[in-house]
């Protein structure tokens, strides 16, 4: 719920942001303390009177007290598995909901039973953007047992893990429906829901490559926020997770066999020692195989086969769309000026490779606050 708060509730850029928990009988704690700030007016939910509830339904099922479109945030978490008709109460929590607000709701994906008065049900992801159909409202995230980075080791769990929807309402009233009788169902995008966190899997696999990486001579270091591998102080490979793979980057891994096609070039003409060797599931791992390249990748090394990159200053050309923003916002200039030549390359390729001119303005629109943030284009993948 806080990651809720930082990426969604905390950008709501009203004075008075009226709040809705539902299921906040405070049972081992609670959720209020997370919305403390002045704009915030916080109202609990549940079936009983008790600690953190200021409503206390006769009927889990008749909310006809509250009144519609009346509330900017409606939230539930640890709730659903406890209730017996939930699509229901999706209905009903829809239906209190502003236009342009924001539902977030977490249930568990495992857990063993604990009935409270009883307990039917876990979700996975497929089911929350199910949840976010049936009562027409737009999901823009959704996930099951994921984290921001393989090192939030308090977000993953092997047995008790949760899903999470995040949507918002985008019309006045009552839940939309969708057309039953003429309903086609279509999986949702996964991979975009999870708005770039990292799979519980994907984590998993990251621990099964370096434990085959360790029994290696290899020496693990850090660098760049990310385990590192070397022999005799030279970088030989590295190992990360990010929005969409995890995997091994052999630093010379032009002069690998790669008996397997398992190496990619990670820019095509642009990276000429570095390949990558990408997996999405545990499952696509071969323990032998991933060894017999970690093995060859430090025989390489140790007969001293690399590349050297080149030293040489690069000249940064600004493509013409970019050079116009700068030109118009001064603020932005400054920022520009001060990030180092290769993050200014990085947002002046980022621009000029775009083939379309709508598409260089959307990603001219997209860098413009990393810009004046000081980030670099890639920096979000760096603590990966």
């Amino acid at each position: 719920m806080q990651w809720f708060v930082d990426n969604y509730a905390s950008k709501i850029s009203k004075d008075e942001v009226r709040l809705l928990d539902v299921g906040s009988y405070d049972v081992n704690g609670s959720y209020r303390h997370l919305f403390d700030e002045s704009k915030y007016h916080y109202t609990g939910l549940d079936m009983e009177e008790g600690p953190n509830v200021d409503i206390a339904l006769k009927n889990p099922y008749d909310w006809d007290a509250i009144e519609s479109d009346s509330f900017d945030i409606v939230i539930s978490g640890q709730a659903f598995e406890h209730i017996e008709f939930f699509w229901k109460t999706m209905e009903e929590m829809t239906r209190v909901l502003k236009k342009d607000g924001l539902l977030c709701l977490i249930a568990p994906n495992g857990f063993r039973e604990h009935r409270y008065p009883v307990d039917c049900y876990r979700f996975f992801s497929d089911g929350m953007s199910a949840l976010a159909r049936y009562v027409g409202i737009e999901t823009l995230h959704a996930h099951t047992n994921c984290a921001p980075s393989t090192n939030d080791t308090a977000w993953y769990s092997k047995v008790n893990a949760d899903s999470i929807l995040i949507a918002r309402k985008t019309f006045d009233g009552p839940p939309k429906h969708p057309d039953f009788k003429n309903y086609e169902c279509v999986p949702a995008n996964q991979e975009t829901l999870r708005s770039g966190l990292i799979p519980y899997q994907r984590k998993n696999g990251t621990i099964l490559l370096r434990k085959i990486i360790t029994s290696t001579e290899l020496i693990e270091t850090v660098k760049w926020s990310a385990p590192v591998y070397t022999i005799n102080g030279k970088n030989v490979l590295g190992l990360g997770a990010f929005k969409n793979h995890f995997g091994i980057w052999f630093f010379n891994g032009v002069f690998l066999k790669d008996a397997h096609n398992l190496l990619e070039n990670a820019q095509e003409g642009k990276t000429k020692a570095m390949r990558q060797m990408k997996f999405t599931s545990i499952d696509n791992i071969d323990k032998n195989i991933v060894l017999q390249y970690v093995k060859e990748a430090i025989d390489n090394q140790k007969a001293g086969k690399e590349i050297k990159p080149d030293r040489s200053k690069k000249e940064t050309v600004i493509p013409p769309e970019l050079q116009t923003a700068l030109d118009k916002n001064k603020e932005l200039h400054t920022s520009f000026n001060g990030l180092s030549p290769s993050k200014q390359r990085e947002y002046c390729e980022h621009i000029a490779t775009a083939k379309r001119d709508a598409t260089k303005l959307s990603r001219l629109e997209k860098i413009t606050p990393m810009i004046l943030q000081g980030a670099g284009l890639h920096d979000k993948y760096k603590n990966c």
